[in-house]
């Protein structure tokens, strides 16, 4: 596996967007000037702030299906927000991924149990400095999430699926040099 250090991602405060670079992101931000093709004044590299912000990684978790095929999707959203954890890592701040805890005892092909988790989520997301929302497709489990954060007047930080897939990308090619 690779360093923590390896990943960093980097958003803008303004428009809470992450991304590569803010260029990717040209149209989300109001402090963004095309014309100078610059960064906004707010942009900040995740490495430069410190472990002091929890951040609440959201991403999917219910695999949208029954059986072995849906056990294969439950495994992979869980590898996924495992590497999204170690980005966030990378970006010196401390995930808090509740589904990675809490399918490790509860069942998420359940539903009273996996509604008994999703509460229990709720409780911890309001414990948490930020949300970051990662991909572009929402579930429902995750619009009820960011629904709380927006409640709760919580920073998100929103990783588009192109950066998502590029993390996904360099962690399983991390897990291939090492296995």
């Amino acid at each position: 596996m690779k360093p923590f250090d390896t990943y960093p991602i980097e958003f803008c405060g303004n428009c809470r967007t992450g991304s590569l670079t803010k260029e990717m992101n040209s149209a989300t931000c109001d402090s963004y000037i095309p014309a100078e093709k610059r960064r906004c004044a707010s942009w900040c590299a995740g490495h430069y702030l410190h472990y002091e912000r929890v951040v609440y990684i959201c991403s999917p978790c219910n695999p949208r299906a029954t059986g072995e095929l849906g056990r294969k999707r439950l495994e992979r959203n869980l590898r996924n927000a495992e590497w999204y954890s170690r980005a966030a890592v990378a970006s010196h701040a401390t995930p808090i991924a509740p589904h990675l805890l809490f399918t490790r005892f509860m069942d998420e092909f359940s539903p009273g149990e996996r509604n008994l988790g999703l509460e229990l989520a709720a409780e911890v997301l309001k414990r948490c400095d930020e949300l970051w929302v990662f991909g572009d497709h929402i579930s429902e489990g995750m619009q009820a999430e960011i629904d709380l954060a927006k409640k709760r007047n919580m920073p998100i930080i929103k990783i588009s699926q192109a950066r998502a897939d590029e993390i996904i990308k360099f962690y399983e090619k991390g897990d291939e040099n090492n296995g």
